[in-house]
């Protein structure tokens, strides 16, 4: 548990020097609580991270390419990818999600695994944050016919 405490750390350090962290998640409690989400699934997350990128590469799996990032987003079905509406969604968190400031980064770079872990985060919240409140004022321009049955429009 210390080791992967250890790990988890040195890969929290990375995405917390690079400042992304502080523009999209300015709460610290809320950070030391994606935090121990991360710590507390760092084996399934790091081994999910070394099975995909090791899909189209060859067997490495010290980065991530885009195309092994969208098969993992498929297959897990953490975000809706058959019908292509989402692909400009998953190119911007894909390439928003690198930490190394020194290039411009393009569908065929390369992502190691903070951030993949950044990648996560930002997809949680596009699906929990962004497209909720996307819903919420789409039901609020059509009113309540619109609304689900149960809810009602305060």
């Amino acid at each position: 548990e210390e080791t992967i405490q250890q790990a988890m750390d040195s890969e929290w350090v990375v995405i917390a020097k690079s400042g992304i962290l502080d523009d999209i998640i300015p709460d610290e409690d809320e950070q030391n609580r994606i935090k121990k989400f991360f710590t507390d699934n760092y084996i399934e997350l790091s081994d999910m991270y070394k099975f995909y990128s090791a899909v189209n590469s060859g067997g490495g799996t010290h980065t991530l390419e885009y195309i092994e990032f969208s098969k993992f987003l498929c297959e897990t079905n953490i975000f809706q990818t058959s019908d292509g509406a989402n692909s400009n969604v998953i190119l911007k968190i894909f390439l928003g999600s690198h930490l190394n400031g020194e290039e411009t980064p393009n569908i065929h770079s390369e992502i190691r695994q903070p951030e993949f872990f950044v990648c996560i985060i930002k997809i949680a919240l596009f699906k929990y944050i962004i497209q909720t409140k996307k819903k919420t004022r789409n039901f609020e321009k059509e009113g309540t016919r619109s609304l689900p049955s149960g809810i009602v429009k305060t």
